[in-house]
Order: structure tokens, then sequence, then C-alpha cells
């Protein structure tokens, strides 16, 4: 609706749209998203909507339901997928003290914020990692966003399918500095084998060690693809997802399978939004 008033389309219907240019479409659709977001959230205005009839409900509770009960699933995050959208939102790259908590409480409403942030901050001081504002911002959002729904995802298909398989990519960018980290979709040229052209390479990083990640993924997506099972070559096995366990096979420096990676700060989350909460009617 937003987008059909900004270009003062009398009838917003699929021929109206069709015969916007393609330039004034992505203009207008930029306008509004500059203009949506509430306070804390990120620009992102055209989203799926639960409108009761082409999406009937959040695709969280068919799956607690069981309805995908027959679908084998690998599921899976990179370790900091909210740096590319910190690197374009300079309210987020400066975020201050008050800005932290109040993008806590925006985004997990009913969660403690200052307890969670202590989580956070306790979990990266131990392991020697930033605990500056904005890396505290990107590790809680990838959590918020990504990361804990998709845990979250994973213990209600596994109620129904054994084989439910989560992944962590950790292998870290060298664009920009590397001050992305392991940012958003930096996994998928490693499983389409693009890391070899030099463009590519520029952004997910190079070389002998970078190819050899590479061709793990894809032997894992490959034999996931063909048996259900990603075993993946040399790795060992890959034990299913549980929630007690959390078996995760992590791609990137010191992997393998681990049990429960990065969980420390998890715990902000456990109350808030319980694994075994999804999709619950």
């Amino acid at each position: 609706m937003e987008v059909g008033r900004q270009l003062a389309l009398p009838n917003l219907d699929r021929a109206a749209l069709e015969s916007v240019p393609a330039a004034e479409l992505v203009a207008a659709v930029g306008a509004v998203q500059a203009r949506l977001p509430a306070p804390g959230e990120i620009a992102l205005s055209l989203l799926p909507v639960v409108d009761g009839h082409f999406l009937p409900d959040p695709p969280e509770v068919p799956v607690r339901r069981g309805d995908a009960a027959g679908v084998e699933l690998m599921i899976g995050t990179t370790r900091d997928e909210m740096s590319m959208f910190a690197l374009g939102s300079p309210e987020f790259s400066h975020i201050d003290n008050e800005g932290l908590l109040r993008w806590v409480r925006h985004a997990a409403p009913g969660a403690d914020a200052d307890l969670a942030i202590d989580y956070y901050r306790s979990a990266r001081k131990g392991r020697g990692e930033s605990t500056g504002n904005r890396d505290l911002w990107v590790a809680m959002g990838t959590d918020v966003v990504f990361r804990w729904p998709t845990l979250r995802l994973a213990a209600a298909h596994r109620e129904h399918q054994p084989k439910t398989f989560v992944y962590l990519f950790t292998h870290e960018t060298p664009a920009f500095g590397g001050i992305l980290g392991s940012c958003h979709a930096l996994e998928i040229p490693f499983v389409f084998g693009s890391v070899r052209h030099p463009a590519v390479a520029m952004f997910s990083g190079g070389g002998a060690e970078a190819e050899a990640l590479s061709r793990r993924m894809q032997r894992a997506w490959t034999d996931f693809a063909r048996e259900g099972y990603p075993a993946g070559a040399g790795d060992g096995a890959w034990p299913p997802w549980d929630p007690e366990t959390r078996a995760t096979r992590v791609f990137g420096p010191d992997g393998g399978v681990q049990r429960a990676p990065r969980n420390e700060e998890l715990g902000a989350w456990e109350g808030y939004a319980p694994l075994d909460s999804l999709g619950r009617v």
C-alpha cells in the first residue's frame, strides 16, 4: 500500500505495478524503506505477509505441527550475520549504551535488556572478543534475528524429523579490512564453489584454505541432497541436531562438529523465547 501511494497509483494490482518503469519502482521502494522502520529496526520494507490465503500461517506454525515431517533439513547461519547491515547504517556502527538498550527492548520486547547485554559482554570477554557496543549489537542482532530463530525452527522440526542438521559458518571475509567478520551470505560462494573466481575472492577470501573449505561444504551439501545426510569430505560424523546436545557443524577456523558452539550468550533468549515454544497456538 505504501509503495502504491508513493507511486500515486489509483489501483494497486499487478497490471498497475507492471506499468511502472523499473527505475521508478525501485525508487519508490527506496523512499518507503527510508521512512518506515520503527526505532531499532532494519530497513526492510518488503517482507512476506501472513494474509490467511497465500500465506495462511507464519511458517513456524505448520513446521511445529509436523506438516514438513517428511522433509530432511539442513539449516544454519553465519557467525556475524548483522555486520553487513551495520556497514550501511551509521546509527548501528556508532551505537551508544542507550541505543543498544533501546534496540534490544524493541527487538525482544519482554526480555531483560540489561541482563541480555551482560550475557553477551561476559561471553565475548571470556572468548577474548570485542565487547564494544557495535560488536555487541552485531552479536545480539545476529542471534535475535537469525541464529536463535534458526535453532527454534530446528527444534520444532526435530520433533518430527530425525534428519535435522545445523551448521554455523565462521570463516571471515577480508573485504573492507575484515570489519564484516563472518557476515550475511558469506557461505554462499563456498557452497557453489565460486571462491576460485578472483572477483568473488575479494569478498569470500581465496587461496588454498578457502578452496579446501569450499570443497568440504560442497561435499556436505551434495551428500545431503543425494542421501539426506551431510557427511562432508574428511570431516567425520555430523550428528543430527537436538535441543540437548545442539551438535553443530562449524565451517571455518577450528571447525568440525561442536557441541553447542557459542552457546553461553544464548541464555539471554532462553526465557524470552524458549526453544520448545516455536509456533505454539
